[in-house]
């Protein structure tokens, strides 16, 4: 996936966020934390196996994983990563603003603080699910969430012209990862 469509995108989301957060609470909330999906899947190029929370927990970003120097960067550490033992225990920083224009600081910052409004703690995973209501809701120790379809359903939103059946074929998080990695 070209990195200007997820410029694009996540731009689109945070202004989503920005513009809602009063009249469309949900939608507002549900647009900030599927931008920092987008954002740290395609800038982290991480496999959603070791973006999400495990079955144990060993592998995924908790909230307490992540470090907000402000106005500097954003700092995310590293549990464990499944075919790289080198990289347990050590960091992927990003700038606060990277050269594209996205306001990645902003994007974290505005999404931890709405975890906490909604009393998620520093041990849960960081991509929390959400209520009915839209609030963000705590994960039970041990259980996993992941956000395979939100991918999926954002590019079916963005891209009406696209079928079912290329999604299925030619979308997925390892496509994120590539085009992070290109």
């Amino acid at each position: 996936m070209p990195r200007k469509i997820v410029v694009a995108v996540v731009k689109r989301l945070f202004q989503i966020y920005s513009a809602r957060r009063v009249d469309a609470f949900i939608e507002a909330r549900t647009a900030l934390r599927n931008a920092v999906i987008w954002v740290s899947n395609f800038y982290g190029i991480w496999r959603s196996a070791e973006h999400f929370c495990n079955a144990n927990w060993s592998m995924g970003l908790i909230v307490k994983d992540m470090t907000i120097v402000k106005g500097k960067r954003i700092e995310f550490f590293i549990q464990s990563i499944k075919n790289d033992p080198f990289s347990a225990d050590h960091t992927i920083s990003w700038n606060w603003v990277t050269a594209s224009g996205l306001k990645l600081g902003e994007l974290v910052t505005a999404y931890l603080v709405q975890l906490r409004e909604d009393g998620i703690g520093s041990d849960s995973p960081f991509f929390a699910p959400t209520s009915p209501a839209g609030i963000f809701v705590q994960v039970e120790p041990r259980k996993t969430f992941k956000f395979n379809h939100v991918i999926k359903q954002f590019l079916r939103e963005f891209f009406t012209h696209v079928t079912g059946v290329q999604l299925a074929a030619d979308y997925s998080f390892h496509s994120l990862r590539r085009g992070g990695a290109t």
